[in-house]
């Protein structure tokens, strides 16, 4: 089978954590490639790609010029790509229009069948009401839009007019190397010789770190978990925060307002989280909407006993399993990472159950139900030759 993936850029992220970890297991046995439409990349997600030596990469838009000369040329290089594939699988806005306007100008017979994923329960188009019949379009040209929770799917359906059982809308829960993360984790652990001088190192001070892992976009509600720190007594709890993106100023005026310049550090985009999971002592995911929650999967994954927003996506993954706080509550999350903080029964059995539960989201099990999704809208593999 020849597949094609889409996305916008390979910036940290986790739609970007996920085809990093799937693609490699796609190359096994079927002709695999990457089109990113602009030359932003993480360098480990990039080396992760390549490491398997099967799997072609082209950017589209190199130097990531947003003239109309450059928006035609992302369009007539996709046109041909659409032709040339059997699977043309899309993640993300804009990557979902170029490639929803660039079918346009293929023949239904001469195309490669088309696959959304819907990585979001929320967006900000969908404030506009103008935009949903453009929306209604767009989504119109794709085969199946897999969403990765129920949440994601009914939203979805909802915006579009359709019913949540329209044979085109498929849930396919998000997943994680759950092995890679439990066994390198727990290597880590074991190997930590002097646990406080290790976080000295890392983090840049000693004492209990609360971690939470997402860019700095408006889905994400750090500002909540700054104001949870700033109502614990323990200054030996400190917040680490791994990510970037467009507030981060923003959230850097708040820790100053705050004055909790000593409880905050900030590492910045970092693809290889495994040993700041493993130095890190509770894992908090705070959002104002998810569609899944990729990163608190590979904390459980990772033995931190979690405590997140309860939002819709967010809450469904983790239900059972970890603590969860009302959205925008800061005083409620402030007396869980206490909690969660001390050694005690309650946190024991978390961790165990977190672990046990992050196994139904593991990569593989993914990988293996969007195989079986493009089987099944191609009613057996064509040949482009």
């Amino acid at each position: 089978m020849r597949i094609l993936h889409v996305i916008n850029d390979l910036r940290i992220g986790g739609a970007q954590r996920l085809l990093a970890d799937l693609l490699p297991l796609q190359s096994e046995g079927n002709e695999v490639k990457l089109c990113l439409l602009e030359d932003v990349e993480d360098p480990a997600f990039l080396n992760q790609i390549r490491a398997c030596g099967a799997i072609d990469i082209e950017i589209l838009n190199p130097g990531g010029g947003k003239s109309v000369g450059n928006m035609f040329a992302i369009f007539n290089r996709l046109r041909r790509l659409i032709k040339e594939f059997d699977i043309i699988h899309v993640h993300l806005f804009p990557s979902l229009y170029y490639a929803a306007f660039a079918s346009l100008f293929v023949g239904k017979r001469k195309r490669g069948t088309m696959i959304y994923t819907e990585h979001n329960s929320f967006n900000m188009r969908r404030n506009l009401k103008w935009a949903k019949w453009i929306e209604r379009m767009v989504y119109s040209r794709y085969s199946s839009i897999i969403c990765i929770s129920r949440a994601t799917l009914n939203n979805l359906a909802l915006w579009l007019g359709l019913s949540n059982r329209d044979s085109r809308l498929v849930q396919i829960s998000n997943g994680v190397p759950v092995e890679r993360f439990n066994a390198e984790t727990s290597r880590l652990r074991r190997e930590c010789g002097d646990l406080q001088a290790d976080r000295l190192r890392l983090f840049g001070r000693s004492g209990t770190p609360v971690l939470m892992i997402s860019r700095f976009v408006e889905s994400k509600d750090h500002p909540t978990l700054l104001r949870a720190l700033r109502e614990i007594e323990d200054r030996g709890i400190f917040a680490v925060l791994v990510g970037d993106g467009p507030r981060k100023d923003e959230f850097e005026r708040l820790v100053r307002e705050l004055g909790i310049e000593d409880r905050v550090v900030m590492l910045g985009s970092q693809s290889d989280i495994t040993r700041i999971i493993a130095l890190s002592e509770v894992g908090v995911q705070s959002s104002n909407w998810e569609g899944f929650g990729l990163t608190a999967v590979e904390m459980m994954a990772g033995g931190l006993p979690l405590i997140v927003s309860d939002v819709e996506g967010l809450s469904g993954v983790v239900d059972g399993v970890a603590l969860k706080f009302r959205r925008g509550d800061y005083r409620e999350l402030a007396h869980l990472i206490v909690k969660l903080a001390n050694p005690s029964e309650e946190r024991t059995e978390m961790i165990k159950a977190g672990e046990a539960a992050a196994w139904k989201y593991d990569m593989r099990v993914m990988a293996e139900a969007y195989m079986n999704v493009y089987l099944g809208k191609l009613g057996g593999v064509k040949s482009k030759d």
